[in-house]
């Protein structure tokens, strides 16, 4: 989690980031920096239906990972790379998958 916010800073050192995050324990350990343009606010617990990264975890599954066959872990992460890299150029699909009612209303 902390090489995933200090990449996700960097690529947008010029933006304020909120990122939404689940109880997982790695989004909220102790040890952890977070950097200044970013922002982690907590989702209510067991609610899978309001985080937006469900929905980018089913379009990664549909479109770069699902119903393959990998030949090693390699080709799983370069695949994925793949998938998170045609999401950061494209804005406007990131958008229609995660801008929920309640997180457009919050700005």
């Amino acid at each position: 989690m902390p090489y995933y916010m200090s990449e996700i800073s960097r690529r947008h050192s010029n933006e304020f980031i909120i990122m939404f995050c689940d109880g997982a324990g790695w989004h909220k350990s102790n040890k952890m920096t977070i950097p200044q343009n970013i922002k982690i606010q907590p989702m209510p617990p067991y609610s899978p239906e309001l985080n937006p990264a469900e929905h980018i975890w089913e379009f990664l599954r549909e479109n770069f990972i699902g119903n393959q066959k990998f030949k090693n872990l390699k080709e799983v992460e370069s695949s994925l790379c793949k998938g998170l890299i045609s999401l950061e150029n494209d804005r406007n699909r990131v958008k229609s998958m995660t801008g929920f009612k309640w997180i457009l209303d919050s700005f």
